[in-house]
């Protein structure tokens, strides 16, 4: 079997919360909760559990390591400039393409001083092949 270890490290690269005029991105289905950056880490990690699977070719040859995935929320809320960098070709696409599953969402744009920003996160994903179940 395969196991996941994701570390979700989300949070965007801006300095966002340090000034009461920044705003986070809102994940779709996060708008009217009260924590609304706990509620998009529940709802990115939701995703990425969900969208996640183990390229077969990575199995055969036994790849693992960690994927750093870069992506941007732009202006207009969608998922935009999404890159990786992986030890193995085979994990890269995967989680390019785990993270390409959520362009079909449309987030509310962060905010500065009330205008709509790209925001940018980078997010690891560990990749490990194991004989326990798939975790995070």
């Amino acid at each position: 079997m395969k196991k996941l270890l994701v570390l979700l490290l989300i949070a965007p690269v801006l300095g966002f919360g340090q000034n009461s005029s920044e705003e986070v991105p809102i994940f779709p289905g996060c708008e009217n909760k009260r924590n609304k950056r706990k509620c998009f880490d529940k709802k990115l990690r939701q995703h990425i559990l969900t969208s996640f699977y183990y390229p077969k070719e990575a199995i055969v040859r036994k790849e693992e390591g960690r994927v750093y995935i870069q992506f941007v929320i732009n202006s207009d809320g969608i998922i935009s400039s999404i890159k990786a960098r992986a030890p193995y070709k085979s994990l890269k696409e995967a989680a390019i393409k785990i993270i390409s599953n959520l362009s079909s969402k449309k987030f509310i744009p962060g905010k500065v001083d009330g205008k709509n920003v790209n925001v940018p996160f980078t997010i690891p994903i560990t990749f490990k092949l194991d004989s326990k179940s798939c975790e995070l």
